[in-house]
């Protein structure tokens, strides 16, 4: 099991770190100084895409992703905590 833990939290760090790549090398960065992507220029960019999905596999991603936004790591009352933060964006209510 551990290993398996392992494998799933390797590639999914190393498909973020490509995605983060690729976002900055097409010039969806913060511009000069520290490297950082611009994921809501990158976001507004596609936002179309997720209006009127499509195809069913991404209306499920979606809904699932607005049901279950992923939670926020904050300082609260000076120790590290979780908080619910849902997406701030203008698609549907899942609900």
């Amino acid at each position: 099991m551990d290993n398996e833990l392992d494998r799933l939290a390797t590639d999914m760090f190393r498909t973020f770190a490509r995605f983060e790549y690729a976002l900055k090398a097409t010039g969806f960065h913060k511009g000069d100084g520290a490297a950082e992507p611009n994921w809501r220029a990158f976001a507004e960019t596609v936002s179309g895409l997720f209006d009127d999905p499509c195809n069913e596999a991404l209306l499920e991603a979606v809904d699932y992703m607005l049901a279950h936004p992923p939670k926020k790591q904050v300082i609260a009352d000076g120790l590290l905590a979780w908080s619910n933060a849902p997406p701030q964006t203008n698609l549907r209510d899942p609900t």
